[in-house]
């Protein structure tokens, strides 16, 4: 199909998928992508390892014989308020981050657009863009040109992830941080130099990567994640993912395992990503024996001096917004799920569902939840 003189594609096969990847990384570096998860190592990696049940649908626009656009998308069938939804979607699940569609500029968005609107209108009932930043263009293009066509669509708050800027110096931007906080920190380190020697180690790749990695899943399943079945060694696909990531980032210079040591034992543990002079965290973990000495701030206080010391610009901890997050970062970064609904009554119904009888029905939930609290408290105090 032509759309605006750019020629539009949609990549159904594995084959043609993986064939795809020095265009898509090409056309990462034009586009100035900051993160690495739009990465055609990342996106391959999580399709062999989460995409079962789905079907790709890479949606791809070229000008002349040049890759200009990548939507990553896939498609399946869901149940969702009673409802068969056709749902066509990004690439991810709860273990990506942050994700996009790619491209150079607005006229590609509206070629994928025209294209999925007129081609596809048929085959899908929501269009979901997950874990999207708020500053998306990709998202932004979309829903302006959804709503320029009639379709209905609505935004769900996901994630908002603090990160912080490095800026200036170490000791400028640890003065910026609270005083209980810097206190704190320093009497950790102080107390557990005292048991020992306390190191920064850092495992990029090579031979000793196998083991770090296994070393460091050890770790960050030993506190409480693993109970709670959350541990990345919980489940076989999620830890095959973080493995062959690992592979795929350690061959292209931008894996990062961090441990902290104390007397050469690593006693906490964190699997970062340094992509385009950034740092992104993604998991973290401690020996709960060393717990008393908060091992995981303590790593992160010596990685943040670290990286300011090698001039990088960004550490990012992605995830949730958490109190330890909060007492590093300087800033956050919202996400949120878009949800476009193709012009039928099924998907009029869900979005209906969605964002309109699921709200009032919470609300009204909270609501009677605080009314039976605050009666109980009028009996108590009576």
């Amino acid at each position: 199909m032509v759309a605006g003189q750019l020629t539009i594609e949609t990549i159904r096969t594995e084959d043609a998928f993986l064939k795809l990847e020095p265009e898509w990384n090409d056309l990462l570096e034009r586009a100035e992508v900051h993160h690495p998860f739009l990465t055609f190592e990342w996106i391959r990696t999580w399709w062999e390892c989460f995409g079962k049940g789905h079907s790709l649908h890479v949606v791809i626009a070229r000008d002349g014989g040049t890759l200009v656009a990548v939507a990553p998308l896939m498609r399946d069938v869901v149940w969702e308020y009673g409802l068969r939804v056709r749902r066509l979607q990004l690439m991810c699940n709860d273990h990506t981050p942050r994700l996009d569609c790619l491209a150079v500029d607005d006229r590609a968005w509206r070629a994928i657009w025209t294209h999925l609107h007129a081609a596809d209108s048929a085959r899908w009932d929501v269009l979901q863009l997950r874990q999207i930043t708020a500053t998306s263009s990709a998202g932004e293009a979309m829903q302006q040109m959804a709503d320029d066509a009639g379709h209905l669509y609505g935004s769900w708050p996901a994630s908002v992830s603090p990160y912080v800027s490095l800026r200036g110096t170490w000791d400028e931007y640890l003065a910026g941080r609270s005083y209980q906080h810097r206190k704190k920190m320093r009497a950790k380190l102080r107390h557990l130099h005292e048991e020992g020697e306390v190191e920064l180690e850092i495992v990029t790749g090579g031979g000793k990567l196998a083991g770090a990695l296994e070393s460091g899943l050890a770790i960050e399943a030993a506190a409480w994640k693993a109970s709670e079945g959350t541990a990345i060694r919980s489940h076989a696909a999620v830890r095959t993912f973080y493995a062959r990531f690992a592979e795929r980032a350690a061959a292209r210079g931008w894996l990062e395992l961090q441990f902290l040591t104390l007397d050469g034992q690593r006693i906490a543990f964190a699997y970062d990503l340094r992509y385009r002079q950034k740092i992104y965290r993604l998991k973290i973990g401690y020996d709960p024996v060393h717990a008393r000495h908060s091992p995981s701030q303590l790593l992160c206080m010596l990685s943040l001096e670290r990286a300011f010391s090698e001039g990088l610009t960004e550490l990012d901890f992605l995830g949730e917004d958490e109190p330890w997050k909060r007492a590093w970062a300087t800033s956050a970064r919202p996400h949120h799920w878009l949800y476009i609904c193709a012009p039928c009554l099924r998907s009029r119904l869900f979005h209906y569902a969605k964002f309109r009888l699921v709200p009032r029905i919470k609300k009204h939930s909270v609501v009677s939840v605080l009314g039976r609290t605050a009666s109980a408290f009028s009996a108590t105090a009576h």
